[in-house]
């Protein structure tokens, strides 16, 4: 089997999704010409910007770039005006990665696990295993999913420390023996959305630290924990066994993961 093209799409015989050359070109080419003119309106700029985040959908890490170029869109929307510094260094970072866009719709969930965690004086990161089937189970629930389920929406209320540990794994137990590479389980169910918290037994067990350090300079907790969370990804891609591999990380920032999981926020520290 070949690939197929769809909505400036294209499916691989091999399991990746990615822009179709056509379409990812178009964009490139449209930014260059935006680079090389010096100045556009905010409407004009808009409509590129429209186009990158659509590609950057795929890998929403992508989306994390532009900040900036929102704030020029507003405050020149009619009239064309000089790019500002910052404007351009967004456009040719998205630029760069642009081919990196893409995404194995088959790759498989790493055994490893990572847990992180920040505070005002320094931060840490830690490794365990789990079962492939229960990391399968909890790294298709999204954690903004909460906000849409009445019995979650509260974090705090409803977290697992309140649970003892078979209350908690009660909770999600019963996930654990479904088949975990059918679509339909990795999004909300459209008559309510079926979010489950993480049970105690994901945290209850032995962990390796493999990182801690002491801030240079303070931030906000939400940065901090994210710059916890970016360590590990760091740490990740030291071992090769792990390329082309979906891992699960854990936090206990709601505004991190939220961001990390968006792909963008309006802090630029976040970003």
């Amino acid at each position: 089997m070949g690939s197929a093209q769809i909505l400036g799409w294209e499916f691989s015989s091999d399991g990746t999704l990615r822009p179709t050359t056509r379409r990812l070109w178009k964009v490139r080419l449209a930014i260059l010409h935006v680079l090389k003119s010096g100045r556009i309106s905010g409407q004009q700029l808009e409509r590129v910007i429209g186009h990158m985040l659509f590609i950057s959908m795929v890998r929403r890490e992508g989306l994390s770039i532009l900040g900036d170029c929102y704030t020029f869109i507003q405050r020149h929307y009619y009239s064309p005006a000089k790019l500002w510094k910052s404007v351009r260094r967004e456009l040719t970072i998205w630029y760069g990665i642009a081919p990196l866009l893409w995404k194995d719709l088959t790759a498989e969930w790493s055994s490893t696990i990572y847990a992180t965690d920040a505070s005002d004086w320094g931060s840490g990161v830690t490794t365990s295993t789990m079962d492939i089937q229960q990391v399968q189970h909890l790294g298709r629930y999204a954690e903004r999913w909460r906000f849409k389920d009445d019995r979650w929406r509260n974090p705090r209320r409803s977290s697992p420390s309140l649970f003892s540990a078979d209350e908690a794994d009660d909770v999600v137990a019963h996930g654990w023996d479904q088949q975990h590479d059918d679509a339909e389980d990795r999004l909300p169910n459209r008559s309510g959305v079926q979010f489950q918290p993480l049970p105690f037994s994901a945290v209850d067990r032995s962990w390796k630290v493999v990182g801690r350090w002491k801030w240079l300079r303070q931030e906000s907790m939400p940065i901090l924990e994210a710059r916890a969370t970016l360590f590990a990804v760091k740490h990740m891609v030291r071992s090769s066994s792990n390329f082309g591999k979906r891992m699960l990380v854990f936090s206990d920032s709601m505004t991190a993961v939220s961001s990390i999981s968006r792909g963008r926020a309006h802090a630029r520290g976040l970003r």
